[in-house]
């Protein structure tokens, strides 16, 4: 999002100009998603790029999201991984609901993307006993199926929101 000095229309494509840490500029080609109104004539312009932007070009300090990624079939964990590091993520993975219990209470996750039939312990229980203890961050539920059920089940174990594996990088980018 970006601070402007006028109202711009959701939908209106725009090209911004960045600055990267080198001086260099450079164009961006972007959709308009929503406009904001701060105060007197600044507005709020959040923007979706039509590419992917790379943060750490343009700021030193650019955080990546950490995420944890609790999947045990190891070519889905491969394909997420290379998705979630497209989007500028740092990935560490459990191949069963214990392990992401126990990584998940050493370690600081900003997202758990949750295979809810992991091994050990399935991914409703690890949910449950997630929010237990006090993590406040997004749960994502992974499942085979997109049916009413499973997300219902998903969400009321305490996960934010429900998608269907093997997870596209479309579904990650809005997530």
């Amino acid at each position: 999002a970006f601070l402007h000095g006028g109202y711009v229309h959701p939908g209106t494509v725009v090209v911004v100009q960045l600055v990267t840490t080198r001086g260099a500029q450079q164009n961006v080609v972007g959709v308009v998603r929503r406009c904001r109104y701060i105060q007197s004539n600044v507005h709020e312009v959040a923007i979706q790029f039509k590419n992917m932007v790379d943060p750490a070009v343009f700021c030193r300090d650019a955080v990546r999201l950490r995420v944890l990624l609790a999947e045990e079939d190891a070519a889905l964990a491969r394909l997420a991984r290379m998705h979630l590091g497209r989007l500028n993520c740092e990935v560490e993975n459990a191949t069963d609901g214990q392990k992401a219990l126990e990584l998940a209470s050493q370690n600081c996750f900003d997202l758990i993307l949750l295979d809810m039939d992991l091994p050990v312990c399935d991914g409703y229980t690890a949910a449950r006993e997630l929010r237990k203890r006090g993590f406040t961050g997004m749960i994502i539920a992974g499942t085979g199926c997109d049916s009413a059920e499973d997300r219902k089940r998903a969400l009321e174990a305490g996960c934010d929101r429900h998608l269907v594996r093997p997870f596209s990088y479309e579904a990650l980018a809005e997530s």
